[in-house]
C-alpha cells in the first residue's frame, strides 16, 4: 500500500511496503501533481513486479528504483535502451502489458490491435519512434486511403484518423513513462473526407428507394445497415425467431434487445441479479472513459411474460444468458444463432442485434418521448448519437418555425 504524506514545510513524501519493509522518501516538490504522478508510477511499478513483467535489477537503490525508476549501478551503465531508440512493436508491446490490469475492455484491446496491425505493416514493426515523422504519417495516411474500407469504397478519413489516434495514445503513454522524449501530435495532417452515415430507414423506405433502380451493390448494402423496424414488425420478427430458434436463450436475448435497446455486449454481461423489480441494471464499458457504468431500463409489459419465463426454464449459473451446457454465451454463438433463424425468412435483412437497438429508439423517437428520458434510457452521451435519430420528429422542428414565424 503507497500514500503520500505533506511535511510541516509543504514537501511531498511518500510511503510504501515492498517484501515486508516500510519505505519513506521524499519527493523533494510541493506539487501535489507532481507527488501523485510519482505515487501512479510507484503503483505500476509495483504492479508490474507482483505480475512478473518487472525484475528488480541486481546492485540498486531500491526505493530509489521503485519511485523514480532510476538504475544506479557501480559501473554507471546505462541500463536498457535510451528514449526514441525504441522500435514501434516494442511501444505497443509495453503499453498493452499495463493493460492487463484490466484498465481497457476486451474489445477495446481487440479494436487496439487491429490499429496495430495496420500501423505495423504500413510503418515497419521495427521502425524506431525516432524515424516517426510528421511526412511519414501523412505517408501512412497516403498509403492506407488507397485501401478499401466497409461495402467495397475507399477508406474514409475517420477511420484513418482512428488508427492514428491508436498511436498518439500509445505514444503519449509511453511520454508519461519517459520511454519516448516527446508527445506526438496529429495538428496539421490532412485525412481523405469522410463519409456521413445515412439516417434510420424503415423497411418500406429502404424497398421503395431499391425498387427505384439505379442503387448499386454498395449503395444497397448501406441502406439495409440504417435500417429500423417498425412496432409490428419487431413482433414479426419476434415470432419468427420463437419459432425458428437453435438455442433457447435467443428469444429472450433478443426480446430484452428489442425491448430495452441493449447492445449485444450488454447482453452478454448481464446477471440473474441484474433482473430487478420492474427495472433492468445494464452494465456499460462505453459511456464514461475508464469507468464501469450502468443504467437501469424499465421492464415493459410486453418483456416481463418472456423474462419471467425464461428465468423459470434457464440454466442455472451466474450469467442471465447460458447455453444448454451452463456456460455464458458468447457474441459469435448469439450472433450465429440469430442469423440461422432468421435466415430463408422475410426477415433476412436483419443483420444483427444493433437492428433492435436501432429500432427501440426510433420507435421512442416517432413517439416524441422527450429526448433526455431516451438518453437515459439507451445511454447516449453525444450529439453524433443522437442525430441519426432526428429526422424521425420533423414535428418538433416545425412546431418550433410556426412557434416563431407562424
Amino acid at each position: 500500500m503507497s500514500s503520500l504524506q505533506k511535511d510541516p514545510s509543504g514537501n511531498f513524501h511518500i510511503c510504501f511496503r515492498f517484501q515486508g519493509k516500510r519505505f519513506k522518501r521524499s519527493l523533494k516538490t510541493k506539487l501535489e501533481k507532481k507527488a501523485a504522478a510519482a505515487l501512479a508510477k510507484l503503483d505500476e511499478r509495483l504492479w508490474l513486479i507482483s505480475g512478473g513483467h518487472l525484475n528488480v535489477p541486481e546492485n540498486v537503490e531500491l526505493a530509489q528504483f521503485l519511485i523514480f525508476g532510476e538504475v544506479r549501478l557501480p559501473s554507471s551503465k546505462i541500463v536498457g535502451p535510451p528514449p526514441m531508440s525504441l522500435a514501434l512493436e516494442k511501444l505497443f508491446d509495453e503499453y498493452f502489458i499495463t493493460a492487463k490490469n484490466g484498465s481497457l475492455d476486451q474489445s477495446t484491446v481487440g479494436t487496439l490491435n487491429i490499429h496495430r496491425r495496420h500501423l505495423e505493416r504500413e510503418l515497419g514493426k521495427k521502425t524506431k519512434a525516432s524515424q516517426i515523422k510528421p511526412s511519414c504519417l501523412q505517408g501512412y495516411i497516403n498509403k492506407r486511403a488507397k485501401s478499401k474500407g466497409k461495402f467495397g469504397r475507399p477508406l474514409c478519413g475517420s477511420t484513418i484518423k482512428k488508427e492514428l489516434v491508436t498511436l498518439r495514445t500509445i505514444w503519449n503513454w509511453a511520454f508519461e513513462m519517459e520511454l519516448v522524449d516527446f508527445k506526438l501530435t496529429l495538428k496539421k495532417l490532412r485525412f481523405p473526407k469522410s463519409f456521413e452515415l445515412l439516417p434510420f430507414q424503415s423497411r418500406m423506405q429502404i424497398e421503395k428507394q431499391i425498387a427505384s433502380g439505379g442503387c448499386s451493390s454498395i449503395r444497397e448494402r448501406e441502406l439495409w445497415e440504417s435500417l429500423f423496424l417498425l412496432k409490428h414488425e419487431i413482433q414479426g420478427v419476434l415470432e419468427t425467431i420463437k419459432q425458428n430458434a437453435t438455442a433457447r436463450f435467443l428469444y429472450p436475448m433478443v426480446a430484452i434487445a428489442a425491448f430495452t435497446g441493449a447492445r449485444r455486449s450488454e447482453l452478454l454481461r448481464m446477471k440473474v441479479a441484474d433482473v430487478l423489480d420492474g427495472r433492468l441494471l445494464l452494465r456499460e464499458r462505453k459511456r464514461l472513459r475508464g469507468e464501469f457504468s450502468t443504467r437501469l431500463v424499465p421492464i415493459s409489459t410486453s418483456l416481463k411474460p418472456v423474462l419471467t419465463k425464461w428465468l423459470e426454464d434457464r440454466p442455472k449459473g451466474e450469467m442471465l444468458f447460458l447455453t444448454e451446457f451452463s456456460k455464458p454465451v458468447t457474441k459469435d454463438s448469439a450472433h450465429k444463432r440469430l442469423k440461422t433463424a432468421l435466415k430463408n425468412s422475410q426477415w433476412s435483412c436483419v443483420k444483427g442485434y444493433h437492428v433492435f437497438r436501432h429500432s427501440f429508439i426510433s420507435a421512442l423517437a416517432i413517439e416524441g418521448i422527450d429526448q433526455r428520458i431516451i438518453d437515459e434510457i439507451v445511454g447516449h452521451s453525444t450529439d453524433q448519437q443522437r442525430q441519426r435519430y432526428r429526422h424521425l420528429t420533423p414535428e418538433l422542428a416545425s412546431n418550433a418555425v410556426d412557434h416563431v414565424f407562424g
